[in-house]
């Protein structure tokens, strides 16, 4: 849980103005990988993945997969070749040759008669200068059982025992991938009572396992009134998928945690429901707080137009200082490019931006993550900008450390 009691923002309109002139407009969002429409065609074939790494196709993967043309032809004129040699064969009295020539057959045969590389080295593929070389499908073929994998015998953290030229992309159902990635709009309403007001501002912060696809999937949400510090939202959500891991050493979540809020039924089931829980404190027009946002909308399936993230404040004050640096760093600095090479070595991450900003310890390690500490975190962030940076600049009107309008 939080370290300590979160302090109170004073809510005034001049720091709603500026909450609302620090929104990030949906020009930038796209450009950094925020989901802002429904997801198209092309994207969703980007979402396909292998069914053996688990690693989402590239679009060399998916070319490669698909035939050509030229390969299509060469197949073609090979069974019409096979199919001419099994009506000699037959006859003649000789048995007629059995299967079909398929692309992978004459990419095959194209890849054995074009192959420069050499020789395996110890049993491995190599490239040509020699060096051992990793395939682009790397896995392993058995399961986990008692944190060792059943194929190679060793321990779950160890590397791919197998690899492969190619990978093997998973067979989706009709209209499952579309299923999977159909992202929500925020709603008007949220299914509450009409009278009742939604938050003016919240921060938010999930925690995320992997499915049994490789993708990552919601295992907790935790959403915090930006002005009052009160947690409005915090609770596990047990997964509609099968799970491959919880990613415990970070989310502080295990199987055994699921499991029990499961049976208990102290759980949310379902991103479907996490959404809609949220909702219920968050209304179309609310502005939602993060750090590194993108992923959490991303594992809830969710759209909405007014987002701070303080990832993306952080970085540009780090593209600002480094645009303000000699390209020679070797000659001597003045105080100024000094302090901005200083400022431009600013690590991004929210355990290091809460210790270096607000001088605050969180994510301290074996713990886990915990994400109530967390948006609390990414909330003070922002508004230790509003008091420092974005204010300051935008209107005399700001507020004050203590959370006073000044």
């Amino acid at each position: 849980m939080a370290e300590s009691t979160p302090q109170p923002i004073e809510q005034s309109p001049a720091h709603v103005r500026h909450l609302e002139n620090a929104v990030f407009s949906q020009v930038i969002l796209r450009r950094k990988g925020y989901i802002i429409d429904p997801l198209t065609d092309y994207e969703l074939e980007r979402k396909k993945r292998c069914s053996r790494c688990s690693k989402a196709l590239s679009k060399k993967d998916k070319e490669e997969l698909a035939p050509t043309k030229k390969q299509l032809g060469k197949a073609k004129e090979a069974g019409d070749k096979s199919r001419g040699a099994d009506h000699a064969a037959g006859s003649r009295g000789e048995p007629a040759l059995e299967g079909n020539f398929s692309v992978l057959s004459v990419n095959t045969a194209e890849g054995e008669a074009n192959d420069t590389s050499p020789p395996p080295v110890n049993g491995k593929e190599s490239d040509k200068t020699g060096r051992e070389s990793l395939k682009r499908c790397r896995y392993h073929s058995g399961a986990v059982q008692a944190k060792m994998w059943t194929c190679c015998k060793k321990h779950v953290s160890a590397a791919p025992c197998c690899q492969d030229d190619n990978h093997l992309p998973i067979q989706y159902a009709p209209g499952e991938l579309e299923a999977n990635w159909l992202f929500h709009r925020t709603p008007q309403s949220g299914g509450r009572n009409p009278q009742q007001s939604f938050a003016i501002a919240v921060a938010i912060d999930c925690e995320m396992g992997v499915n049994d696809s490789g993708e990552s999937e919601l295992i907790r949400v935790t959403v915090v009134d930006y002005f009052s510090g009160a947690v409005l939202l915090d609770s596990l959500v047990a997964p509609d998928v099968k799970m491959k891991h919880y990613n415990t050493r970070f989310s502080g979540i295990s199987r055994q945690d699921i499991n029990e809020a499961r049976r208990r039924r102290t759980c949310i089931f379902g991103r479907s429901n996490a959404r809609k829980a949220i909702w219920r404190c968050v209304g179309p027009r609310t502005i939602i707080i993060g750090h590194g946002l993108n992923s959490d909308l991303l594992s809830l399936r969710w759209i909405h137009p007014f987002i701070i993230d303080t990832m993306l404040i952080e970085e540009e004050i780090v593209h600002v200082a480094k645009a303000g640096l000699p390209e020679d760093l070797d000659q001597e600095l003045n105080e100024k490019q000094k302090g901005l090479l200083e400022i431009s070595k600013t690590p991004l991450s929210l355990k290091s931006l809460t210790l270096l900003r607000l001088d605050r310890h969180i994510q301290l390690k074996g713990q886990g993550h915990d994400s109530v500490d967390d948006a609390l975190a990414a909330r003070d962030l922002l508004h230790w900008h509003l008091v420092h940076r974005i204010a300051p600049e935008s209107s005399s009107s700001a507020p004050s450390t203590d959370g006073r309008a000044v």
